[in-house]
């Protein structure tokens, strides 16, 4: 399923556009991009699909106690940062909920 979604960053060429296309990842799906095993490293956060593979701080698919895969919507209020961190990687999908 694809939804469309307007004025989102993308990873190809960090480009804003009006409309664009973003494919529905499963939280099954999303789990299979742990950034192991030459996979990306997708993180899900409030029905969005971020990747985090060029993050520092993502190394080998974890960030501290956080696994690449996996839906981080409840755990940010935890967090040291806020919401900015993860919503400046880019978006690559839409969780389905």
């Amino acid at each position: 399923m694809i939804e469309l979604v307007k004025g989102l960053d993308l990873a190809e060429g960090g480009k804003r556009t009006e409309e664009t296309s973003l494919r529905t990842i499963t939280i099954e799906e999303l789990a299979e991009y742990d950034g192991t095993d030459g996979q990306p490293a997708y993180v899900g956060y409030r029905g969005k699909v971020y990747d985090v593979s060029a993050g520092p701080n993502w190394t080998a698919g974890a960030h501290y106690e956080h696994i690449a895969g996996d839906d981080l919507t409840d755990v940010m209020d935890d967090a040291p940062h806020g919401d900015e961190v993860i919503e400046a990687f880019p978006v690559v999908g839409i969780l389905e909920p």
